[in-house]
């Protein structure tokens, strides 16, 4: 079962696109089978709503497990199920210290 705040790579529909990229976790639903989560992509979309920039320059970056400057999309949280994460087992990644705090209050979590 995966935590509140750790970084997945996971296929699920977002602007009806199914890609596989990584998701924030942000809610754990029905004992781990099913989680809410934030969209990360490495590209800027117009229509993803309100963002929130991971410099891969801030000193908590490479905690998350990402490659690059990325961009994690809070306009909603979309539920996942655990059936859609891949690479089950360990999360890639996950937001802490100064970075986390910055996340939250950004997103209003």
């Amino acid at each position: 079962m995966y935590r509140p705040f750790e970084i997945v790579w996971a296929k699920a529909v977002w602007l009806q696109c199914s890609d596989e990229r990584p998701w924030l976790l942000v809610d754990v639903r029905e004992h781990g089978e099913e989680y809410g989560a934030f969209p990360i992509s490495t590209k800027y979309y117009r229509s993803g709503g309100p963002f929130y920039i991971i410099e891969d320059t801030h000193a908590d970056f490479p905690a998350t497990g990402l490659k690059s400057r990325s961009y994690l999309f809070y306009e909603s949280i979309i539920e996942i199920g655990d059936d859609e994460i891949r690479r089950s087992g360990s999360p890639m990644g996950r937001l802490n210290g100064a970075l986390l705090v910055a996340v939250k209050e950004a997103s209003g979590l």
